[in-house]
């Protein structure tokens, strides 16, 4: 007999330009905590041993629990953007200011999910680029 499995598209690939409020937002949109099976052997009381797999969170070096994409992405953090504002000071030195927001650039899977934080129109000139 053939089992019938049910299609699911892959998610379309690609470039996004993303905008949050702050880090904060960004991480709690695009990461979850990642986690590893660690197995368990322990006596079962008699000659044999019970095998036991157990999901644990990872943590880094000093225990900090590790963090990983919710989609099959890159993360490239650019943080605040600044841009010249025309305005040059007596030094010769261009004056900058920030640009509202938390921006980050993904490359991989583009979720619908996502598009909220899209910046629209896409930059003509990032602030960064994927190498």
């Amino acid at each position: 007999m053939i089992e019938e499995v049910e299609f699911i598209p892959p998610l379309p690939r690609g470039d996004m330009f993303l905008k949050f409020t702050s880090k904060e937002e960004a991480d709690a949109v695009l990461l979850e905590p990642a986690s590893h099976v660690a197995v368990v052997f322990e006596p079962d009381g008699e000659d044999g041993v019970v095998r036991t797999e157990v999901v644990e969170p990872t943590v880094d070096d000093e225990g900090n629990q590790v963090y990983k994409p919710k989609w099959d992405m890159y993360i490239d953090e650019v943080g605040v953007i600044f841009k010249p504002t025309g305005v040059v000071d007596e030094e010769g030195n261009q004056e900058m200011v920030a640009l509202a927001g938390w921006h980050v650039n993904t490359r991989g899977e583009m979720p619908e999910e996502l598009s909220a934080y899209s910046v629209d129109p896409i930059p003509l000139t990032p602030a960064r680029v994927w190498a």
